[in-house]
């Protein structure tokens, strides 16, 4: 199964706890997450939940990319980011 989560800085905790979570089920997981702010030792703490049946993808926006793309309060740029991607 694939799953996609948009992310930044504060929601790392969030994302491990949800990691965990996915890992009490059978099968096979890939999971991308996708960012524009995270640093490498970001990444580091969330590639230590990869399993053996879980597989964890880092997927990186440049800034750049979606400069253009109008943030607001009801429009993240995690939002933004997720629709950029589905496009």
């Amino acid at each position: 199964m694939n799953i996609l989560f948009t992310i930044n800085k504060s929601f790392i905790d969030k994302l491990i706890d949800c990691i965990h979570s996915i890992e009490r089920f059978p099968g096979e997981y890939d999971i991308y997450v996708v960012h524009s702010e995270l640093e490498d030792k970001d990444i580091s703490l969330i590639q230590e939940v990869s399993g053996k049946n879980l597989h964890i993808k880092n997927i990186v926006i440049d800034k750049k990319t979606t400069a253009a793309f109008p943030v607001t309060e009801r429009y993240p740029k995690e939002l933004i980011n997720q629709r950029f991607l589905i496009s």
